[in-house]
């Protein structure tokens, strides 16, 4: 539940003659997205923008309705952001090697070109890295000038690699952070990919940028750590890049005759290498290389993982799956009567790694049957699909059952195909099916003592039923229609926002119901409580104000519980809304206590909507060490650095917090840049530690930005440092 949206940008650079280089080598024609392959994908942490969300909304879209007109539960108290960081261009979290979690925000040095009344062009000139420890303390800065080679064009990709080590690199404790960037060629097709390796407090130029301590021509696609909590930093990098034939098409003299099928696109490959820390050499260890066919890529060959990296008791593994042979059947691109069509009678392959040092070891390989379902255009298999990592299940023997997705396509219009999800021993013979012919599946979080359990949503002829099945014995609990009905009323529809959380000895499930409630004007969310068998043990109603067009919640266990939202005991909820206003549709966030004998309006916590900050854009519960915060993004208009991220701490209701200090009558002077009372004083962040101590008027713009109390005597004064 940690997290920030990541957003990869813009621009280029140059290899410098200094800087080790090594041996990966991509040069990508863009068939398929290696991009799409980076460590922690985009839109990873906002909550509302998830896969899981994006696939309730696709699930929702025939349940949804509008609510209707209504006033407005306005919140008794403001709270403040505890932190802001920004403006920025990039923000987004970052893992450490071992253990924690860090946070950064990249801005850009930008250049605006002016083409025409119809395009300005951004060229990224350079880039200013900040880094941040788990309580958003400044740990470094890194920031450098961006050149591109002689034969690149322009920038496609400049975002940090988010994994944070030390010895991976270098021998010293310095940290180590890859910044990732990617570039068009003078060549049609052609793409570079490059990472450079920057250190806190290391060389730098006679311009004052930081140097790079090592370079190579490639992007991380994924990482696996195994680092112990005391033990050796163990980090294995993978990288993923396309290999095309060298082939020059304008010296073909008889198209016409040209072989496509097996001259070109049998010859187009995926070269995955995996590599362990730097040798005495100066050059990354291999581990493992893998040359895996485009056409015998999994699932679609576009969207399906072929890689997926993990760990079990303390190892690292990797499992790559592909087909045995070309998805599709020999084609002729000459042939205009014919059709690209799938190949029957083909044959998914799991091979699982285990990584040993500098060896890869082969410890399974799964050979599972893939043929296309008789009333289906194609058949889709894959492993990933359903739960990515979760869908290799080791057992005691480290043998490992895999969750295969079947997704058949019955038309070409047919957008997400009917899917059949199975588990599949190690010898590839069948375990069980867990469902078949459904329209998707809903995660529910696990719960302490139980089996991890997935929702499955079939459409039947008239209805849909609700399936909840446990995902290690494949046992179905039990199921249910989508449309409840309460003591005996006409039956209301859940929509597939299904939540599971700890009740009791067991668990209960929690819903957010398709249609709002109306009383009076006033739309208000209803979430229904059934217990661990699909029984009704009662509603909540959420209070959402006036003139709501659409709206839905944030459905977890980790913040479905008493105090997370207040430290009061009762339970809140997380509502995103779009209403209706005289200026069109604005986008708003609210937090609020659901109806009750003391609140019988309810009660809203926080309430946020688009402001001089911008528009909401990101929007996630973190936690860290122990704290949690609400992370709240805003998109700006403004042309330079145009996100602003603030932090609340939770519980909002938590002591006193900075909303209770004011300016009001206070000695204490602030002008943006300094601080200025009679006598001493001290500066304390949200978190109440002591960051500066001062007497007179002090210089504060050494600290890093964000919301302040400063303490002199018995005066206090809250400030905002830029």
């Amino acid at each position: 539940m940690i997290n920030t949206s990541r957003l990869i940008c813009l621009c280029g650079l140059s290899a410098f003659m200094t800087v080790a280089q090594v041996q990966p080598q991509t040069v990508s024609r863009g068939l398929f997205d290696t991009g799409k392959l980076l460590y922690k994908t985009a839109n990873r942490h906002d909550v509302f923008s998830t896969g899981r969300a994006a696939n309730i909304d696709r699930l929702d879209r025939q349940m949804r309705a509008t609510a209707g007109d209504g006033r407005y539960n306005a919140p008794a108290d403001e709270f403040a952001p505890g932190l802001t960081l920004g403006p920025t261009d990039s923000f987004g979290d970052m893992d450490v090697a071992g253990n924690g979690l860090w946070f950064y925000t990249i801005t850009y040095d930008k250049e605006y070109i002016v083409h025409n009344q119809y395009w300005t062009e951004t060229v990224i000139l350079g880039f200013e890295l900040n880094v941040f420890d788990s309580d958003f303390s400044p740990i470094g800065t890194i920031k450098d000038k961006i050149r591109m080679d002689a034969d690149e064009t322009r920038v496609v990709l400049a975002d940090v690699t988010p994994i944070v080590t030390r010895h991976f690199f270098n021998d010293d404790d310095r940290c180590e952070i890859m910044m990732g960037f990617g570039f068009n060629s003078d060549t049609p097709g052609i793409n570079h990919y490059r990472t450079l390796v920057y250190t806190f407090d290391g060389e730098k130029d006679s311009d004052g940028y930081d140097l790079p301590c090592f370079s190579f021509d490639d992007i991380v696609t994924d990482v696996v750590d195994c680092t112990s909590d005391t033990g050796e930093e163990n980090i294995y990098l993978t990288f993923a890049n396309e290999e095309y034939p060298d082939l020059d098409f304008e010296s073909i003299e008889d198209p016409g005759s040209f072989d496509f099928w097996n001259e070109w696109s049998m010859k187009i490959y995926m070269n995955i290498g995996v590599y362990t820390k730097v040798d005495s050499q100066g050059n990354l260890h291999p581990v493992m290389q893998k040359r895996v066919r485009m056409l015998e890529m999994p699932g679609d060959q576009e969207n399906s993982p072929i890689l997926m990296s993990m760990t079990h008791d303390g190892k690292p593994y990797m499992i790559i799956s592909h087909y045995e042979l070309p998805f599709y059947n020999d084609y002729s691109i000459m042939d205009y009567d014919s059709d690209l069509t799938m190949r029957d009678g083909n044959t998914l392959v799991a091979e699982i790694y285990r990584f040993d040092g500098s060896d890869a070891v082969l410890e399974q390989t799964t050979r599972i049957a893939a043929p296309r379902r008789a009333d289906a255009l194609a058949s889709y298999y894959s492993v990933g699909d359903l739960r990515y990592r979760d869908d290799v299940q080791f057992d005691a023997s480290g043998k490992a059952t895999l969750m295969v997705t079947r997704n058949d396509k019955r038309n070409a219009a047919d957008e997400s195909g009917i899917k059949t999800y199975a588990a599949y021993n190690a010898d590839g013979s069948l375990k069980a099916t867990l469902i078949s012919d459904c329209d998707g599946a809903v995660a529910l979080s696990d719960v302490p003592g139980f089996e991890p359990q997935m929702m499955f949503i079939e459409l039947t002829a008239d209805s849909y039923i609700y399936h909840f099945i446990d995902m290690v014995s494949c046992a179905e609990k039990f199921a249910m229609n989508y449309r409840l009905e309460i003591d005996g009323s006409d039956p209301d529809p859940m929509s597939s926002n299904m939540e599971r959380v700890a009740h009791g000895d067991s668990y209960a499930y929690v819903n957010e119901m398709v249609y709002p409630a109306e009383d009076d004007g006033t739309a208000y969310m209803r979430f229904t409580w059934l217990d661990d068998k699909g029984r009704l043990i009662g509603q909540d109603w959420v209070n959402m104000g006036q003139n709501v067009n659409y709206a839905r919640s944030y459905l977890d266990a980790a913040v479905l519980k008493p105090g997370f939202y207040a430290e009061a005991d009762d339970l809140a909820y997380m509502i995103l809304i779009k209403r209706a206003a005289a200026a069109g549709i604005t986008e708003e966030l609210v937090i609020g206590h659901p109806l009750s004998d003391e609140n019988p309006v309810g009660k809203t916590l926080l309430y946020l909507q688009p402001s001089d900050k911008g528009t909401l854009q990101t929007i996630a519960p973190i936690s860290t060490d122990g704290t949690d915060r609400l992370m709240v993004g805003y998109l700006n208009d403004k042309e330079t650095s145009p996100y602003l991220i603030d932090f609340y701490s939770l519980p909002l209701d938590k002591g006193a917090g900075v909303a209770d200090i004011t300016a009001e009558d206070t000695s204490i002077a602030f002008d943006g840049m300094s601080v200025s009372c009679e006598g001493n004083f001290i500066i304390v962040d949200t978190q109440g530690r002591t960051v500066l101590v001062g007497n007179g008027a002090t210089d504060v713009t050494s600290l890093a930005t964000g919301l302040y109390i400063v303490v002199a005597g018995s005066d206090s004064r809250k400030i905002f440092v830029k």
